[in-house]
């Protein structure tokens, strides 16, 4: 009942429609950076039975694309009765101590929806912040010297 409730519109001529939203599943997700590829979670909330493509990429922050991760972008397609779908991003594992750094994956509905599409909103999160945890040793290093 809720998550009818929240995708529960008022159009402009008064009728309510039913409406898809579309979000992450958390606003904040953080993965150790020897974690490879790692899966964030995008989900539907209200009317299942249409479909939906919603577009996604990825924004740098601290973190940079091809250093840090693989930049990621694509679109993810609801079939009717979906409710879950998955974007998956690489982590780049380097030896290298360095802070916790971040990066957003954005979300955004293409132009062009299928024609069974109703209606779909993004909820909140449509934007989900990714911290890498730095895993790497600190990097003192020790040495002998002679006299």
């Amino acid at each position: 009942a809720k998550a009818t409730e929240i995708a529960s519109k008022v159009d402009s001529v008064g009728d309510a429609t039913e409406k898809s939203v579309i979000q992450f599943s958390a606003p904040m997700h953080g993965f150790l950076e020897s974690a490879g590829t790692v899966k964030v979670a995008v989900q539907r909330i209200g009317v299942p039975d249409q479909t939906i493509v919603v577009h996604y990429e990825t924004r740098d922050g601290t973190a940079s694309a091809g250093e840090d991760y693989i930049e990621a972008s694509g679109d993810l397609t609801f079939a009717p009765g979906e409710l879950v779908k998955d974007i998956a991003v690489t982590l780049v594992d380097d030896n290298q101590w360095e802070p916790d750094e971040t990066f957003d994956i954005v979300l955004s509905f293409p132009e062009k929806q299928p024609d069974d599409c109703r209606g779909a909103q993004l909820g909140d999160p449509s934007v989900s912040t990714i911290t890498i945890i730095n895993d790497d040793n600190v990097g003192i290093e020790f040495s002998l010297s002679t006299f």
